[in-house]
């Protein structure tokens, strides 16, 4: 019986063998076959004995090791160069592929081709097609975000990110443009950060993603950074307006102005009478009329009404 260190390795659920392993003994010789191999098969195996007295087990077993094969891509004076790497001991040829399609008459664990930014390159071990490594390939078009708004008040701190999707990792370089000229910035990291921003600042930003397969460059993305706006602080709260109390002083004013007129007309009426008066009768003695604060006033209508009187007659005679 074939045995894994953390435990037998049977057809069972438990230990994720179910359906994928097979023991065949045959002539005194025991193999174990393992189908759909998984990273974690991984492990060291030992072959045990049991009798009906004794089990025995294997002095040392046998280590597996999993896994997949892996693009290494090596620049040198002669160009571009990808190998196919695997822990695989056992001698073997190499199947490669160029944007998921067999490249013909390639089997040597080395290849150099012809690369373009589009291009993804992988390899397999003959026999095993289906297990081939991850693709490689250059930078695809990166692209800028800010973590904030594009007008930035002065002081603040802005973090700008340059992202593309490639393999191996892109190395990042940033640049800023001024006018026609293109300052390179000394960060080399996928994100730069502004931890107080000044006017000096503001400018077009951009980026270049580049790995051993190619580069690619960002669009521009504009920032802008304002100055401190300073707010003064009012002693007083805003007046608030009333709508109430503002048509209650309508209406007083209107009242007032009303209240006026009848006054109003009667000076204008008294004047008027007088006007007549001293006009009709030029040398007629007028009589003065001393108010004492101690007199009592009796029927001072009836004055005023016999002088009016008096005056019509005048002017009907006339």
């Amino acid at each position: 019986m074939w045995e894994e260190i953390s435990g037998v390795v049977q057809g069972q659920d438990g230990w994720g063998y179910s359906g994928r392993v097979k023991n065949t003994c045959e002539e005194h010789k025991c193999s174990l076959r393992i189908t759909d191999l998984r990273e974690s098969d991984a492990d060291q195996y030992q072959f045990r004995i049991i009798t009906k007295s004794n089990k025995y087990f294997g002095q040392t077993g046998v280590k597996l090791y999993i896994r997949d094969p892996e693009v290494v891509v090596r620049r040198e004076n002669s160009g571009l160069q990808l190998e196919c790497l695997s822990r695989c001991p056992v001698p073997t040829s190499y199947i490669w592929f160029k944007n998921g399609r067999r490249v013909e008459h390639e089997n040597s664990q080395y290849y150099s081709p012809g690369l373009l930014h589009t291009d993804r390159y992988s390899c397999a071990l003959r026999g095993n097609e289906e297990f081939s490594s991850p693709s490689v390939y250059a930078p695809e078009f990166p692209s800028v975000s800010v973590n904030t708004s594009t007008e930035i008040e002065e002081g603040s701190s802005v973090t700008l990110t340059c992202s593309s999707d490639a393999n191996p990792a892109a190395n990042y370089t940033w640049y800023k443009k001024n006018g026609t000229l293109h300052l390179h910035l000394s960060s080399s990291e996928a994100q730069i950060v502004f931890s107080s921003t000044k006017s000096s600042d503001s400018g077009e930003y951009y980026c270049d993603a580049e790995n051993e397969l190619g580069r690619s460059t960002s669009k521009h993305i504009s920032i802008k950074v304002q100055g401190l706006r300073f707010k003064v602080p009012e002693k007083h709260p805003p007046y608030l307006f009333d709508k109430s109390a503002s048509t209650m002083n309508i209406i007083r004013l209107t009242l007032s102005v009303v209240m006026l007129i009848p006054l109003l007309l009667l000076t204008l009426w008294s004047r008027k009478k007088k006007t007549l008066s001293f006009t009709s009768e030029p040398s007629e003695r007028v009589e003065m009329i001393e108010l004492d604060s101690g007199l009592e006033f009796k029927n001072v209508s009836a004055v005023i009404a016999a002088r009016t009187e008096d005056a019509e007659e005048q002017e009907s005679m006339v």
